[in-house]
């Protein structure tokens, strides 16, 4: 008998169940993006060198890593490096 109940209510499950997922695969395929071509317009100069974000270490304090004129060159190495990429890619 507690088969019988068993079978029954899971089967009453499943069967109310089956519209929800078929609905959520209707609407996830709604709302999925369009596919794209392959044929893009080339990307900006920005996008096709992104840059490294400048990261100077500690330059002050008692435990300082660095100092202010290595984090200088640093610096202007950084900004050379920005401008030669986007002079590349114009």
């Amino acid at each position: 008998m507690y088969k019988h109940v068993l079978a029954l209510a899971s089967v009453l499950a499943f069967g109310a169940a089956g519209p929800v997922l078929a609905a959520d695969a209707q609407t996830a395929e709604k709302n999925s993006p369009p596919p794209r071509s392959t044929d893009d317009t080339q990307p900006s100069p920005a996008a096709r060198c992104p840059a490294q974000q400048l990261v100077l270490p500690l330059d002050h304090g008692p435990r300082a890593q660095s100092t202010p004129y290595l984090n200088r060159l640093r610096a202007e190495r950084h900004a050379a490096q920005v401008k030669a990429c986007v002079a590349v890619g114009k």
